[in-house]
């Protein structure tokens, strides 16, 4: 019974999350945010449950970073929609106060155009 009880106390604390698809937005702005990478402002809600949504954040140092800014800029300029698959929150260094979290998109991630 003590085994069950504390498996069961150990998966309450730890927080599972899966990732979702933010909803497909046209893209309002985009900010070259110092080296750190770019982020993206639309409509694309909240799936990452962050403090901040409707933004979308690619770290310089994602495996295809500029694959994704060109895809992303091609978008903005062809008044295309844009969605992503995030699976998680982080920090933002610079761009917001600290403890600010922001869906970001990383090497588990995926982003797309729609058109409809």
């Amino acid at each position: 019974m003590r085994r069950f009880i504390l498996s069961w106390v150990l998966m309450a604390a730890c927080s599972a999350h899966a990732g979702d698809y933010t909803t497909p937005s046209l893209i309002f702005r985009i900010n070259i945010v110092r080296n750190d990478g770019f982020m993206i402002d639309g409509a694309f809600g909240n799936p990452g449950r962050c403090t901040n949504g409707d933004q979308l954040f690619v770290r310089v140092d994602h495996p295809q970073y500029r694959l994704i800014y060109d895809t992303v800029l091609a978008a903005y300029l062809n008044g295309k929609q844009v969605f992503a698959y995030v699976l998680n929150c982080q920090d933002v260094a610079w761009y917001a106060l600290p403890g600010s979290t922001f869906n970001v998109l990383d090497a588990t991630g995926s982003v797309g155009l729609y058109s409809r």
